[in-house]
């Protein structure tokens, strides 16, 4: 999503900030970003902790200009702690992932303990 920007830009609670892109990883559909400012971070767990059937989220932008701006969330299970092939890389997750979802990230979450893979 940032490959071709010539402005990147972050929504906070405080507005809008200006970002750079950093690093750009296009195999894992990642992009390392870096802003001015204070935010608190998202606390990871190592994957190893992750265990079938943990509630998986995923946050994102779909089609912006038919569904809006505000973020949209969907939820589901690991319903594997391997990929296709067993590649122990990657999960295999049952989100329902709405058309035009691209670019989104998976957080698998333990609620209430404030842990987040991602």
């Amino acid at each position: 999503m940032v490959k071709d920007a010539t402005k990147v830009r972050l929504l906070t609670s405080a507005g809008l900030v200006d970002a750079k892109v950093v690093q750009v990883d296009a195999a894992n559909d990642l992009a390392l970003l870096k802003a001015d400012g204070r935010f608190a971070p998202l606390p990871i767990a190592a994957s190893r902790t992750v265990n079938l059937g943990g509630t998986v989220a995923t946050i994102g932008f779909p089609n912006i200009g038919m569904q809006g701006f505000a973020p949209k969330l969907a939820k589901g299970e690991i319903a594997s702690l391997s990929g296709a092939g067993d590649d122990p890389r990657y999960f295999q997750i049952s989100v329902p992932v709405q058309p035009g979802k691209v670019g989104v990230q998976a957080l698998a979450c333990w609620f209430g303990r404030g842990h987040a893979e991602a």
